[in-house]
């Protein structure tokens, strides 16, 4: 750190002993003009019994100071929060205090498919409708159900039911594409936020709304994703990884296991996330011209990613926003050549230098093994 600049922020603070280091740096990087990562172990550092990396119940008051630490860089930065403790000493869950509830218009594109979930029968749009009305704290939302021709009267219908005048169904009377189907919600949102949704979602955490909804207020935040579980507990969705092929971080890893460093109990930046449970502010989406119908069935949540990152916005992922998600239950999930050779062509550099995965890591992997490791 820059000498001038740690006297400038008061250097050590008396009070936050055992995390003096950490509210440092804290408010270092709220005057830092950069932050460079050096990609290298530049160092070891011996770990002693009596320190917390040997013992992390040896200064049980480093981790109170820990939170007062980040609870102050949150109202200094005018961020409306509390931070909480979590089960995994050391890490700390930013809660916002939303001021306001934004319309969020959820855009769902759907051809009313059912099929069987848990040994029970579902149509996977209503159930998915049904799930948020019944389970989510986040009353002031639409649904913005865009349905092929062929969708069953049944399945509306009984969305009618469920979700009444917060209902919207477009129709869709053209060869499946996503990108073309989410386009067209958007067209029809009112919302100032859209939430981005595969009609096989059900909702986990009652709050998940309010979770993305606090971080995508950030101007600076282009997406937020949500942490997505297959229905027998593993996860299918944690963020995106590109080194350099795209993959969902810690696929199939259980929901209960917390990632190295804790990675799968965080908040935190990611190159992207998946479409099929992503929120984003309506004028981020038009500003970066929406999904790319060249992308019909795969990539363009990666294509959209991209776009954000290059528009200068960070895409974050929340790992307590939690929802089931039964992937591609109702679509060939098969990437075909011709959608990963068009997906190199336009982005190859960018999928080649994910800034969120360490070099020193084993490239074509998803769970952060160091190279030469297993």
């Amino acid at each position: 750190m820059r000498r001038s600049l740690v006297l400038d922020v008061g250097g050590f603070r008396p009070g936050f002993e055992g995390s003096q280091d950490y509210d440092l740096i804290l408010r270092v990087t709220e005057r830092a003009r950069r932050i460079h990562h050096i990609a290298r172990s530049m160092y070891h550092w011996r770990q002693l019994p009596t320190s917390t990396a040997g013992d992390p119940t040896s200064k049980m008051y480093a981790y109170d100071a820990g939170r007062r630490a980040v609870q102050d860089h949150c109202d200094r930065l005018g961020i409306d929060a509390i931070v909480e403790f979590q089960d995994l000493l050391g890490t700390y869950r930013v809660r916002r205090i939303l001021s306001e509830h934004p319309l969020v218009s959820i855009i769902i594109p759907t051809r009313g498919t059912n099929g069987r979930v848990w040994g029970i029968e579902r149509c996977y749009v209503v159930d998915a409708v049904r799930s948020i009305v019944e389970k989510s704290t986040y009353g002031n939302v639409e649904f913005v159900v865009v349905a092929d021709t062929d969708t069953p009267t049944s399945a509306i219908d009984a969305l009618e039911r469920i979700a009444g005048d917060r209902l919207k169904v477009i129709w869709y009377d053209a060869e499946f594409n996503f990108s073309e189907k989410v386009n067209l919600g958007r067209v029809h949102a009112s919302g100032n936020l859209l939430l981005l949704l595969n009609d096989d979602i059900e909702v986990i955490s009652a709050d998940f709304l309010e979770t993305m909804v606090g971080l995508a207020l950030d101007s600076d935040v282009g997406s937020v994703g949500a942490k997505l579980l297959f229905s027998d507990g593993t996860i299918q969705h944690a963020g995106h990884v590109y080194q350099p092929n795209p993959d969902h971080i810690f696929f199939r890893w259980h929901s209960s296991e917390l990632g190295p460093r804790g990675l799968l109990v965080m908040d935190r930046e990611v190159i992207g996330s998946t479409a099929a449970c992503l929120l984003v502010r309506a004028e981020v989406y038009d500003e970066v011209g929406g999904f790319s119908p060249a992308f019909r069935s795969n990539f363009n949540d990666v294509d959209f990613a991209i776009k954000l990152n290059e528009a200068g916005y960070r895409n974050v992922v929340s790992c307590h926003a939690q929802l089931y998600h039964f992937e591609s239950v109702s679509r060939n999930p098969v990437v075909t050549p011709e959608e990963h050779e068009m997906l190199l062509a336009r982005w190859a550099p960018q999928l080649a230098s994910d800034r969120y995965f360490n070099p020193n890591l084993e490239p074509y992997r998803s769970d952060w093994v160091e190279r030469g490791g297993r």
